[in-house]
């Protein structure tokens, strides 16, 4: 058994869950067991050493007891917080053999959170032992306290993350700064989102000839030099609302500096490009794009025409994903089509906050599949909800005119559905297999969650072209969307029992004509309103709606959300397999 100490070296008993604080794991190095205890009874203490050496568990090796330890802590996919404890020092607290472990392996103590305790950063120092340090720091008046400690490692420190900087901060943190880091490979300097001073007043100017080795670089309102040197050994760029020097640059300047970024991986600018190129002329030299041949996260926001110049001469990834922001009031779908992005795309979301901004997402399939997704932030404040959403389905119809598409999702309030809209959308893709349609969330203005029955009539008639073709069939189609084999409605209202009879309806008039038997129904629903409850006897509906469903769904998944006068609230779920 492993030794299992009834008192710790901070008085804690191990009988009930402890969780150390980082000032007490820092007084574990001085407080030592009493010695005299070992002269008093020597033999019991050597055979209890003995018989905890021979248990099956301290006879793991220490390598592999450092990896499982490692394990709890998952440092590169979520990053460290200001608040961040490693789970790893809870171990410290089971036995003599985790502690020794623990405590004498650097790679435990080179990830430090400057925190209010000088006596733990002396302590994670010391027993890193010489490895390269990690240091992320939440609190930068902290930091300004420490610099002392912090610059005699400057040649050990290879992440540096410095978090809700202020002006005044970035004044103190000069000396730092300022000081050359040869094992710098991660640099993130953000700046506070919600101070009150002005970013503009001082703000931090990169030298890059600091970090020769630098290879992954976040800055949030900052300077630097738009040079090969800093490009060329990047791995990882990402620049937000930053200002590149020298002041006034060209596109033609600005594409031959990012043509060196060949290491890139992510390389993600916002807001930074329009304050850089005074001119966006096309460069005349230039016959082909440029390509980053390692890139496979591409992420570009600015004004449109910056963000279409990007794209004019930068060939984005094959595969990976791809972020396009524009702000503009009405994207032209021609700008965009002329592109070439979309032509490979089999499923496309439209997600549309009104007034807001619009989100269209698209997804290639295939060997090397390829996520693109174009935001356009509407700047216009004379532009209605109903409008909102109108244009945004408009732009998806023309801007992916010819595309197959297999798969459709609209995300918006079902109720500013327009069907004149909505109707030559569906005609312009044919192939469809699976739709979408519905809000991203449950929305507490229940009525704004009701969906027109012009929804499913337009999805029960055929095409408004009268020589629309099928495509194993000449002939006319008889009902749209005649490949349909899924369709998932998210949070619409109950609307007293309206919406489950238009969506029978819908589904026996396209059987009736031929369609398919559908593969997927997936229906989630609100009963909130008075009406949508029966003022006596048993609530039969839900039942016998999915009775029905059976037979026109292979598969039926319902979810009903249940609130009666907001006093009460419940979930009623049916999973029905017909197969």
């Amino acid at each position: 058994m492993a030794d299992h100490a009834t008192e710790d070296a901070l008085g804690c008993s191990s009988s009930r869950v402890f969780i150390p604080t980082m000032e007490q794991l820092a007084q574990l190095h001085v407080q030592r067991p009493d010695p005299q205890s070992s002269i008093r009874h020597p033999e019991p203490l050597a055979l209890k050493f003995k018989e905890n050496a021979s248990a099956p568990i301290n006879m793991l090796p220490v390598e592999l007891m450092v990896n499982v330890f490692l394990a709890l802590d998952d440092w590169s996919s979520r990053g460290v917080h200001f608040n961040w404890v490693a789970k790893w020092m809870r171990a410290m607290l089971v036995c003599r053999r985790w502690r020794e472990v623990i405590a004498s392996n650097p790679c435990f103590w080179r990830t430090i959170v400057v925190s209010n305790s000088i006596e733990w950063l002396d302590l994670s120092i010391s027993r890193s032992m010489g490895a390269n340090l990690h240091l992320y720091c939440h609190r930068p008046t902290v930091l300004i306290s420490f610099l002392p400690q912090i610059l005699a490692q400057s040649d050990r420190i290879e992440v540096l993350c410095l978090y809700q900087l202020t002006p005044a901060d970035l004044l103190g943190l000069c000396p730092l700064l300022s000081t050359p880091f040869p094992a710098l490979a991660v640099l993130r300097v953000d700046h506070d989102y919600q101070s009150t001073s002005d970013p503009g007043d001082a703000r931090y100017q990169l030298d890059e000839a600091y970090f020769p080795n630098l290879t992954n670089l976040k800055l949030h309102h900052a300077g630097l030099p738009w040079c090969p040197a800093l490009l060329s050994h990047l791995r990882s760029l990402h620049l937000q609302r930053c200002t590149i020097s020298p002041s006034t640059f060209s596109l033609a300047a600005f594409l031959d500096v990012l043509e060196y970024g060949i290491q890139l991986e992510t390389l993600i600018i916002c807001n930074s490009m329009s304050s850089a190129c005074q001119t966006l002329h096309a460069p005349s030299h230039r016959t082909r794009k440029i390509v980053l041949p390692r890139l496979h996260r591409l992420d570009i926001r600015d004004a449109t025409d910056c963000v279409v110049s990007f794209l004019t001469f930068v060939q984005v990834p094959i595969s990976g994903n791809v972020f396009i922001g524009a702000q503009t009031h009405a994207a032209d779908p021609d700008t965009f089509k002329r592109l070439g992005l979309f032509g490979a795309a089999t499923r496309a979301r439209l997600w549309i906050v009104p007034c807001c901004f619009w989100d269209l997402r698209l997804v290639s399939s295939g060997p090397t599949p390829l996520d693109i997704s174009l935001r356009s932030y509407l700047t216009s404040a004379g532009t209605s909800d109903a409008e909102s959403v109108d244009n945004g389905m408009r732009f998806l119809k023309d801007v992916l005119h010819g595309v197959p598409l297999e798969g459709l999702a609209l995300m918006f309030p079902p109720v500013l559905f327009n069907p004149d809209v909505f109707e030559p959308l569906l005609d312009a893709f044919p192939r469809l297999q699976a739709l979408e349609m519905g809000d991203h969330q449950s929305d507490p203005h229940h009525i704004r969650n009701r969906l027109p029955t012009s929804f499913f009539r337009l999805l029960r008639r055929p095409p408004s072209s009268p020589t629309a073709p099928s495509l194993h069939n000449p002939q006319r189609l008889v009902v749209r969307c005649p490949h349909l084999k899924a369709l998932r409605l998210g949070w619409m209202a109950w609307n007293g029992g309206k919406l489950m009879e238009d969506l029978v309806h819908c589904l026996m008039t396209r059987a009736h004509r031929g369609a398919p038997k559908l593969e997927t129904l997936v229906l989630r629903t609100e009963r909130r309103d008075h009406s949508d409850w029966p003022r006596f006897g048993y609530d039969d509906e839900p039942e016998k709606y999915s009775r029905i469903l059976r037979s026109l769904a292979r598969t039926c998944e319902i979810d009903i959300d249940v609130a009666r006068e907001s006093t009460t609230h419940a979930w009623a779920h049916w999973d029905i397999d017909s197969r």
